[in-house]
């Protein structure tokens, strides 16, 4: 997992390089080619997860509310800071290894996340363009504590979950339309995760941590993004996760609303 994780880190950061060497023109400055566009946005979506050394899974469902800048450089290549609200639900994990066995069912769990979107365009062609995009979410909820039910004596509960997602591939848009472009985005996505959580029983405590995997690796992601005007622009697709086995998939869907200073 960490040689995984390390390999698209890179991948982002050189992307990053190169995209501002390249953007670079010899008769204007880099600041006079950059463009921003603040915006705001809403992430969905529900993975199946796998507990290391279990066979069982979970499923974990999320929303992402982001407040996002994008800086393009030039035309061509792209950078954008995300911050946000996530809201994740992992009902239905059970943790066993502490004094007393715990299932979730406490609903959801609100915490922050930060990531970094990298979009470079390759190659243009008529009515066809070929990007690189590649993406990193971190979440990190806040920590919660639960009262547990069904005990003669005072207990709590205290669980502390995050998500870590990357996401790297190409994107095919048509630029046949004026101002419609739908894209297809082919992408490594991958998902992992922790969860610990602490107990209290008077004097009696335990810990059990939860390291978690998402059994999708690749995603299809049909979308499009449209002008509404010179300064508004919409952005939306649906995304679709299948397992290794292509038996079962995971789901989720992204929606952008972005203003553009000129």
């Amino acid at each position: 997992m960490f040689k995984i994780k390390t390999f698209f880190v890179g991948l982002l950061i050189l992307m990053f390089s190169s995209g501002l060497i390249f953007s670079q023109y010899p008769e204007q400055s880099l600041l006079s080619n950059i463009k921003i566009k603040p915006g705001i946005g809403l992430d969905y979506f529900s993975r199946t997860v796998r507990a290391k050394d279990e066979d069982t899974t979970n499923r974990i469902k999320c929303f992402f509310l982001t407040l996002n800048t994008e800086f393009e450089i030039n035309d061509g290549f792209s950078i954008t800071a995300i911050l946000g609200y996530s809201i994740s639900n992992f009902n239905s994990m059970t943790f066993r290894n502490i004094p007393v066995s715990l299932e979730l069912d406490v609903g959801s769990i609100g915490g922050l996340l930060g990531g970094l979107n990298l979009n470079m365009n390759i190659l243009r062609l008529r009515n066809f363009e070929m990007d690189i995009s590649g993406r990193i979410y971190y979440s990190k909820s806040t920590k919660q504590t639960w009262d547990i039910p069904g005990l003669s004596v005072e207990g709590t509960a205290e669980g502390k979950p995050s998500l870590l997602t990357v996401q790297a591939g190409p994107v095919f848009t048509y630029t046949g339309f004026a101002y419609f472009l739908p894209y297809v985005n082919f992408s490594y996505n991958k998902l992992w995760g922790k969860f610990k959580m602490d107990e209290t029983i008077q004097d009696l405590t335990g810990s059990e941590e939860k390291k978690l995997t998402g059994r999708s690796d690749l995603s299809l992601s049909v979308g499009f993004i449209y002008e509404i005007s010179r300064n508004l622009t919409v952005k939306a697709e649906g995304i679709l996760m299948p397992h290794s086995d292509f038996k079962n998939s995971d789901f989720g869907s992204m929606f952008r609303l972005i203003y553009v200073f000129n």
